[in-house]
């Protein structure tokens, strides 16, 4: 299944996404490190993200993912509680493709 959903943040700069507004997800590819992952970080949906997945331990299947700023000293790293889905494809503000999953 794939979904489309509106995004926004800086915390992918440094990989060279800036000013992304929506997202696609597929929700039946498997992560793996690398991809960019839709997520949360506990169990407050409210606050939903789009990360970097930095490992994966095959033990407990839970992910660690992380921001990637422009400035590496304001990144962050969490465990997601749950990943709804990888990033295939995002578009910025002017509906131009930013990114696209390989």
């Amino acid at each position: 299944m794939k979904f489309l959903k509106e995004c926004y943040g800086e915390c992918l700069e440094g990989i060279g996404i800036q000013n992304p507004h929506w997202i696609v997800t597929d929700h039946d590819i498997t992560p793996k490190v690398g991809d960019l992952v839709h997520c949360i970080r506990d169990s407050n949906y409210l606050d939903q993200y789009v990360k970097v997945v930095l490992s994966h331990d095959e033990e407990t299947g839970k992910y660690t993912v992380g921001s990637r700023y422009a400035d590496p000293s304001r990144d962050f790293t969490f465990v997601a509680e749950k990943i709804f889905g990888v990033v295939i494809l995002m578009f910025d503000g002017d509906k131009r493709q930013i990114y696209e999953r390989r």
